[in-house]
């Protein structure tokens, strides 16, 4: 069984699976047969080593299976039974606001970003002053790794993020808070009854 988690990478357009099985002895190659949930064939490869890197290309699908056939120098051939691939989308990660910052007194607007997450489609934010989100303040889609908040009122706000793809949903974020504060008031003038020269 395969289980791989998909999170922040280089290439956010695929990922690579590295599979690999043990050796059989008089081996001349390995056929490597990949399926999708429906049973449709995605690749069908012979390879000479027990390895092969597959490049998933779409969250379309997350349950996959392969099987592999070895071929011997006799004629003869084995196939394995087939065996489950499991694909899992990791949670992207917050990056700005730090937790727990505190922004400029009288700042009424803030940039939250993240990481983004391959095979991400959009993503899901959700905003609260409340830390276990009962009553989200707002709940926004993002088709990128940024959402900028505008009139925020001073208090302390919480916000958490979650990739989708293809109608499926990461788990959520690790919860991020910040804190939004009044402007300064600036120090009244005294009057003064001495004249100005």
């Amino acid at each position: 069984r395969t289980s791989t988690k998909l999170g922040a990478a280089g290439s956010l357009d695929e990922v690579m699976i590295p599979l690999e099985w043990k050796p059989a002895v008089g081996v001349l190659d390995y056929q490597i047969k990949i399926t999708n949930s429906r049973g449709e064939v995605l690749v069908s490869q012979y390879v000479n080593d027990p390895q092969f890197q597959w490049h998933l290309q779409s969250m379309a699908d997350y349950q996959f299976e392969y099987q592999v056939t070895a071929r011997y120098r006799s004629g003869e051939t084995t196939t394995s039974p087939p065996l489950p691939i499991v694909v899992q989308m990791s949670p992207p990660g917050p990056k700005v606001p730090a937790d727990g910052e505190a922004l400029e007194p009288g700042v009424r607007s803030v940039l939250l970003t993240w990481e983004r997450t391959v095979l991400t489609q959009s993503y899901e934010i959700q905003v609260s002053t409340s830390p276990q989100f009962n009553q989200a303040l707002r709940t926004e889609r993002a088709p990128r790794n940024l959402l900028k908040l505008r009139d925020l009122f001073p208090g302390t706000y919480f916000w958490r993020v979650r990739g989708i793809a293809n109608g499926r949903y990461s788990p959520w974020s690790n919860r991020m808070r910040f804190t939004a504060s009044p402007a300064q008031r600036m120090p009244a003038a005294e009057a003064s009854d001495t004249p100005v020269e």
